[in-house]
């Protein structure tokens, strides 16, 4: 796999780089965030473009957040099932693993710690990279990874970001997401300094953006601005809150309801039956999902408008309590999965199609899928 030069052209819809594409007006809304959208700009120039052939399979994830494997290790919990089904099943099945920043957190621990714990993950990664199969980002837990590249156990490129390129059609840009706080770029050598060697030592728990619902909604509209703007699919990490098509869970829920209830009239009686149900199902789903009082900024929109242009997608992350969430890029599709332990409650995903993983104690929860085409067209018509 060898990344296209920057001067090469994204593909045949489109010019070389974002030097020849309609740059951001600093007089628009977002005129204050004109540094985030600067940056956001030449990590697009910069970033390599990988082409990506249309029946290549990929798999998104972010956030894993690698410790030492101790007490404090957010991945322990969650090891054995990203372990599992990157060996058993993403693997065997010829993904293209991209991993999208905050893997290994050497904000909180040190490097030799995190090798010294997770020896079979590194095997994993060497497997996918042998087959020419991984792509390794960076974030703001693993930024350190940079001065160690020539340590790091797999032979693979570490990246910023880097633009994925569909023949005919808009580039997928994948980044952490990061890049978004003035702040945190400009400070996160500051700040892991501070949380590694003061804060954590001290005993506070790891801190990431996630903790901070104003922040990250903040952040997410930042990108989804740039995306709309450059008319592109922009796939972060970061928040550690799944989005697809540009949408929260509410969000997303209130959206499948609306589009059932217009198919309702024009369909079968029996057929009817079935979409009451589904639509009874995501109500349901949709009063659990809905934000109590005091933690509003949860499931808040990113977007101001009342229309929504599906440019922005989040792979969340694998520390959750239920599992972990990935995107998957398959077959002319993408869609939003949670992967989950055959002893987890499976209720809180009830219009979810599963798929157990055979001679494993896994199933994936197809949550929501989409035609990347239906994706596309509604980016070109909506986000003028």
């Amino acid at each position: 796999m060898k990344p296209l030069s920057p001067s090469q052209p994204w593909c045949d819809d489109f010019p070389p780089s974002t030097s020849s594409l309609t740059r951001l007006d600093s007089t628009q809304n977002f005129s204050r965030d004109a540094a985030v959208f600067r940056r956001l700009e030449k990590l697009l120039d910069d970033a390599p473009r990988i082409p990506l052939d249309s029946e290549e399979r990929i798999v998104i994830l972010s956030d894993l957040h690698l410790g030492n494997g101790g007490r404090r290790d957010d991945y322990k919990k969650n090891a054995e099932l990203v372990q599992g089904v990157l060996r058993d099943y993403y693997l065997p099945d010829q993904y293209r693993l991209i991993l999208n920043g905050d893997i290994e957190d050497t904000q909180n621990f040190a490097f030799s710690s995190i090798l010294h714990a997770w020896p079979e993950f590194f095997e994993i990664l060497r497997d996918f990279s042998n087959n020419d199969k991984l792509v390794k980002i960076i974030g703001n837990h693993d930024e350190e990874m940079f001065s160690h590249s020539r340590r790091y156990p797999v032979p693979t490129e570490l990246h910023q970001a880097v633009l994925f390129l569909l023949k005919g059609n808009m580039p997928l840009f994948a980044f952490h997401g990061h890049h978004a706080s003035n702040f945190m770029w400009k400070c996160n050598d500051l700040i892991g300094y501070l949380t590694k060697w003061i804060a954590f030592p001290l005993g506070f728990h790891n801190y990431t953006i996630s903790h901070s619902n104003t922040k990250r909604i903040i952040y997410e509209r930042r990108i989804y601005e740039f995306a709309k703007q450059m008319g592109l699919i922009a796939l972060i990490g970061h928040t550690h809150r799944p989005l697809f098509e540009s949408m929260p869970k509410v969000d997303s829920l209130k959206y499948q309801i609306e589009k059932l209830c217009r198919e309702y009239a024009g369909v079968t009686q029996h057929e009817q039956t079935r979409l009451a149900k589904r639509i009874r199902n995501l109500r349901m789903q949709l009063q659990e999902a809905l934000p109590r009082k005091g933690n509003e900024g949860s499931q808040a929109s990113i977007y101001d408008s009342d229309v929504v242009v599906p440019c922005l997608f989040n792979s969340g992350c694998g520390i959750g309590k239920r599992g972990i969430t990935a995107l998957e890029i398959s077959d002319g599709s993408i869609a939003l999965v949670h992967w989950l332990h055959q002893s987890t409650d499976p209720s809180a995903f009830p219009d979810a199609e599963f798929h157990p993983l055979p001679g494993t104690p896994y199933i994936k929860a197809v949550l929501r899928k989409e035609c990347l085409q239906y994706i596309f067209t509604r980016i070109r018509l909506l986000a003028k």
